[in-house]
């Protein structure tokens, strides 16, 4: 007899390409009345040829795609990014660096939703003219810490997303889960871009519990679940419920680079920073923070220059911000 894990596996796959009915499979409790019921419907058929192809080929069944393309309007698209803060950070500047290469489709409108104010709101939105919205939960948090301060957002976003017909909405990183939410209550379309390599399950463990309830519930309403590495979407495998996972990598917007490059070489780039030609440079940039780990580079760097003497490298260690972390590398 197959294996019950098989069965279900063999359904996946074809609940993924049919979308068959969920509910049935939830009541079983036993392996024969689930071939049973695999036996009744004629689509299994092709659905287990498809999942043993799968298991031979290392084929991913993306889920059954049921939007009615028909039904898309003739006006641009608007699309809402929801950023849990505007600061000069990682995650705010890529999804602006995304946003500007979306752009370039005239299709799109889109706009920028935060519940924080912060310096990119006036730098480089307003240069590029991308439309920003500030929406606080209240006493500049990044997210709502209790069940009510998460009901009553939530029906400031239902309220909103539905006065500004919204057809897509961009969650960006874990903070911004909420919007996963709020999108899937009014059955709008959700992209959930996450960047962290975390213990999820523990993340977020200071919230209220039915404000956590609803962050983990968040990974089956979301429609992709989109991430910046494979090793970032490994972590999240059994998080993956819909199997609506995808990887696709960071990239940045390189005229400003190119620019520089041409203007200055390498020698003049030294001089102006000090650095003889003999020394070694490398540079790490992100957010100086306990989950990058900036603080295990600087201890492995002092073994290197105190036991093997070696004191032919520079490392610049850039994204410093205000933290008890950040004292910690003033040893």
């Amino acid at each position: 007899p197959i294996e019950k894990i098989k069965l279900l596996e063999i359904f996946k796959t074809a609940r993924n390409i049919f979308e068959l009915d969920e509910k049935k499979i939830k009541k079983i409790t036993n392996s024969a009345k689930l071939i049973e019921i695999l036996k009744s419907n004629k689509k299994i058929e092709y659905a287990l040829e498809i999942y043993e192809k799968s298991q031979k080929e290392g084929i991913k069944i993306l889920p059954y795609n049921s939007f009615d393309y028909s039904k898309v309007p003739s006006r641009k698209q608007k699309i809402v990014v929801i950023t849990h803060n505007l600061n000069y950070e990682g995650a705010p500047l890529q999804i602006i660096e995304i946003v500007q290469g979306l752009r370039k489709n005239n299709n799109f409108e889109f706009e920028i939703w935060s519940p924080k104010s912060g310096p990119l709101s006036e730098g480089i939105l307003a240069e590029y003219g991308i439309k920003t919205k500030i929406v606080p939960f209240g006493d500049e948090k990044e997210l709502p810490m209790s069940k009510k301060e998460y009901y009553i957002a939530f029906k400031k976003y239902i309220r909103l997303l539905k006065k500004e017909k919204v057809d897509c909405l961009i969650a960006n990183t874990l903070h911004s889960f909420y919007g996963i939410d709020y999108a899937s209550y009014l059955k709008i379309p959700s992209i959930w871009l996450i960047h962290e390599s975390v213990d999820y399950n523990s993340y977020f463990n200071s919230l209220d519990i039915e404000v956590q309830k609803r962050f983990f519930k968040c990974f089956s309403l979301a429609t992709k679940l989109m991430f910046v590495a494979k090793a970032t979407q490994a972590i999240y495998k059994n998080a993956d419920t819909n199997h609506s996972a995808l990887t696709i990598h960071n990239s940045i917007i390189l005229d400003d680079y190119n620019c520089y490059k041409k203007a200055v070489s390498k020698n003049e780039a030294r001089r102006k920073l000090g650095i003889s030609k003999n020394k070694k440079v490398a540079v790490m940039v992100g957010t100086i923070c306990k989950r990058k780990g900036q603080l295990d580079i600087l201890k492995s760097l002092k073994i290197m220059r105190d036991k093997q003497k070696l004191d032919d490298f520079i490392v610049y260690i850039v994204g410093g911000r205000e933290s008890d972390y950040l004292n910690k590398m003033y040893y």
